[in-house]
């Protein structure tokens, strides 16, 4: 996960997202001021995302803003984060069920390369999943276009019928 909330200071991508991942702190830690990660310029927009805003909003709102904009430096050891990265852990603790990760291999918003890496941690960990690449597809075209696989997977799951295990093929 540090790979997707940590990016390089001049990487665009998605900053928008970590206005969001600040009010997630909020709401799991009342005690947590956003402004202590959050820069001026990460702040302005802050109050309409966490009360009114959707996805179209945050994009928006932070388009062309590089993470060192929104985010101060070094904000990952707030108390507040770093209890977040522990609890928030994946691919360590098991998972009742098998698991399908999909990720896009041209995804700036949720790196396939952490992704990857996560499920390959899950699968050392003895966490059943099936792994799927969709080569070129940023994030939300990874989604619409994985539509139709994931409603497979969840009816075949439901019917009872058994998945192929992928780790360590990808």
């Amino acid at each position: 996960m540090l790979d997707f909330i940590a990016p390089k200071p001049e990487e665009v991508g998605a900053p928008f997202y970590f206005p969001m991942v600040a009010y997630g702190l909020k709401a799991r830690y009342p005690d947590f001021d956003v402004k202590t990660v959050l820069t001026k310029e990460g702040y302005e927009h802050y109050p309409l995302i966490a009360t009114k805003a959707c996805w179209f909003t945050g994009y928006a709102a932070y388009l062309g803003k590089t993470s060192a904009q929104i985010m101060k430096l070094n904000w990952t050891k707030s108390p507040a984060v770093q209890a977040m990265l522990k609890e928030d852990r994946i691919g360590d603790a098991p998972v009742k069920g098998p698991l399908m990760i999909l990720t896009g291999g041209g995804d700036v918003s949720v790196p396939p390369g952490g992704v990857k890496k996560t499920a390959h941690k899950a699968c050392k960990n003895g966490i059943k999943l099936f792994f799927h690449l969709y080569p070129g597809l940023d994030h939300d075209p990874t989604m619409i276009n994985s539509t139709q696989d994931q409603i497979a997977w969840i009816k075949n799951r439901f019917a009872g019928k058994p998945f192929n295990e992928n780790c360590g093929t990808f």
